[in-house]
């Protein structure tokens, strides 16, 4: 009995744990220190009754967010340009749903696809 307790405790705590390691999608701004970066996917694959809308991410770039393309080769934050798709890197997991607090990411490293 205590054996499936504590069990059933360290399963809860793992998947409260959890969150979104990095994600896909076009980007579609670019700021001073900041891409938006559509995140649609990644939020309605946690619910089946999302609205049909986009939704998009607000990717936080710091000085030790890395650049690159698919091929590992470095790149410059000048490189990339709105409608190309990026995979985000977040540099914590975190749960990304619709609550736009959820969407204030921090990037450790984008990646530019499909050059």
């Amino acid at each position: 009995m205590i054996k499936t307790v504590v069990f059933v405790l360290v399963s809860l705590l793992l998947i409260g744990c959890t969150g979104t390691k990095s994600f896909e999608g076009t980007l579609y701004s670019i700021g001073e220190n900041y891409f938006i970066v559509d995140c649609s996917h990644e939020v309605k694959k946690r619910k089946n009754n999302v609205e049909d809308i986009s939704y998009l991410c607000t990717v936080r770039i710091t000085d030790q967010t890395k650049f690159s393309d698919e091929h590992g080769n470095k790149l410059s934050v000048d490189d990339f340009t709105e409608e190309v798709k990026v995979k985000v890197i977040l540099a914590t997991p975190q749960t990304i749903s619709q609550r736009k607090e959820s969407r204030d990411i921090e990037a450790r490293e984008i990646i530019l696809l499909n050059r």
